[in-house]
């Protein structure tokens, strides 16, 4: 399915909580990068250098994906900032990551 088989090359977005689904991101990104290439594969650790942009590299990725998956846990609802902050009942912010909408990778 990958470009060596002269298919269109699929760009996927893996969106994850790492403090739930460490294990299932890197499962999922392992097979996927093995059949589409890691370049096309955006996991934030894996895709952004040290001192690049992080909001605007995100941005651009999500605008740039054909796929997005959203992986959530058991927990994903009463997400807090704990695993940032230490405050458990801490929710971010309108302009935190957490509170954007999945559907913000579909307008593309």
């Amino acid at each position: 399915m990958g470009d060596q088989d002269g298919a269109a090359r699929v760009r996927v977005f893996i969106s994850y909580r790492r403090d739930v689904s460490d294990y299932s991101v890197e499962w999922l990104y392992s097979r996927l990068a093995a059949e589409l290439g890691s370049e096309n594969v955006f996991r934030d650790r894996d895709s952004i250098s040290p001192g690049e942009d992080f909001v605007e590299e995100i941005l651009a990725a999500v605008d740039a994906c054909d796929a997005l998956l959203a992986l959530i846990g058991p927990q994903w609802i009463q997400a807090t900032d704990e695993a940032d902050t230490g405050a458990s009942t801490t929710r971010r912010t309108s302009s935190g990551w957490r509170s954007r909408p999945p559907s913000t990778g579909a307008s593309g």
